[in-house]
């Protein structure tokens, strides 16, 4: 007689998947809005498709067209609009901070402090600092990137900006993308958490972090947080495209579930691949050991993403992977750990009629 066992995580992670969809609470930790983006979109977006609150973040690359205190006012003005589906982020790139030279990094820090000052009231909170970001040349976006370090005179002055006002810390790290650079933006990583253990650093994207260098973080400090945002499927078919169309962009991001079918996208490709999909083992063992370390986050940023068929894509991707972790754990990722950080006072369901 052959006997199988199976983990208490596997377990549930299996009987709680035999729900089609995850219909609980969510919250998307950060998102962007851009002025070439239609603010119908994103109203549609957020409230055709469930997602319970946003938090907005400005774009920058609006210069020609607003001031930076008119870019922060205008996703005051969204999230108003959104009542009480919004949540507003002080911008840390707008005014220069997002682009390299002395004179961007002396405007862009001017801009930080001035709409510090003006909003702090308002925000829950301030956006990504981008520390290293690869080129952009595409249909949506030119411009060159930004290979910064995190003891940079300009990065030391946003981050302290922010740990002033008692606030989460959203580090934008490329370890792939700027993978020549990656262990020393990891030391000096680790010695930014040590000098600062009573405060708590949010790693976007994962920060194309491998599972190891995720759980070596979590493990070794209390501090560390991770935004699950470009981890998916269908950030694996835009790097197809993209390539297939010689774009510049970035191409390292990291993927927590099983990989589209060889030959997608075609035609019906989505609905195949959603019928299977799955949690890459490692990658889910590591969330349901640390669920209060990561937190959803979709970072949408070019009109593209807010346009109701990606969003929708994008939405159902999540509830089916959340329904695939037992309930507990999908809640803390899904809504609460979001919440807590925040202080947003949403009321987190595992489910919602």
């Amino acid at each position: 007689m052959t006997f199988v066992t199976f983990s208490l995580s596997v377990f549930l992670s299996v009987t709680y998947g035999k729900n089609k969809e995850w219909t609980g609470t969510i919250i998307d930790a950060h998102s962007q809005y851009g002025c070439k983006t239609d603010v119908e979109d994103i109203i549609y977006a957020i409230q055709n498709f469930r997602v319970n609150k946003t938090l907005f973040s400005a774009r920058g690359g609006c210069y020609k067209k607003e001031t930076p205190i008119e870019s922060q006012m205008r996703i005051l003005n969204l999230v108003r609009d959104l009542n009480g589906k919004g949540g507003f982020l002080i911008s840390t790139k707008i005014g220069g901070l997002r682009h390299s030279g002395i004179e961007n990094e002396k405007a862009g820090l001017k801009w930080l402090s001035i709409n510090d000052k003006e909003f702090h009231k308002q925000a829950v909170g301030f956006g990504e600092i981008v520390v290293q970001h690869a080129d952009h040349f595409h249909e949506e976006l030119t411009v060159d990137g930004i290979q910064s370090d995190l003891e940079s005179f300009r990065i030391q002055r946003a981050i302290s900006i922010i740990l002033k006002r008692k606030k989460p810390v959203i580090l934008h790290l490329e370890l792939n993308d700027s993978e020549d650079s990656s262990a020393k933006i990891l030391y000096q990583l680790k010695r930014l958490l040590r000098e600062n253990p009573d405060r708590k650093f949010i790693l976007i994207h994962m920060a194309q972090a491998t599972v190891l260098e995720a759980r070596s973080l979590i493990e070794d400090f209390s501090n560390i947080y991770f935004l699950t945002s470009r981890t998916n499927a269908l950030q694996v078919i835009g790097r197809i495209k993209k390539k297939r169309r010689g774009d510049v962009t970035q191409f390292g991001w990291i993927n927590f579930f099983n990989s589209p079918q060889e030959n997608a996208p075609y035609k019906g490709w989505f609905k195949e691949y959603l019928s299977s999909m799955m949690w890459k083992i490692k990658w889910r063992k590591l969330l349901e050991r640390y669920p209060d370390r990561f937190i959803f986050a979709m970072d949408n940023v070019f009109n593209k993403h807010w346009k109701a068929k990606r969003y929708k894509r994008e939405i159902r991707i999540w509830r089916k992977a959340f329904s695939l972790l037992p309930r507990e754990i999908a809640m803390k990722i899904a809504c609460e750990n979001a919440n807590k950080m925040w202080k947003l006072n949403v009321v987190c369901l595992a489910k919602q009629n």
